[in-house]
């Protein structure tokens, strides 16, 4: 759930640091396929 949140915060600030966002992005994606999937 930290992660989660913690990717959430990462996508709603993505001038902070494109590359951090892409990863944000692709971790809360992963994290919610890996879920869907469970």
């Amino acid at each position: 759930m930290r992660a989660t949140s913690k990717a959430l915060l990462t996508v709603e600030s993505p001038g902070l640091n494109p590359r951090r966002y892409l990863l944000g992005t692709g971790s809360f994606i992963m994290l919610f396929w890996s879920f869907e999937n469970a």
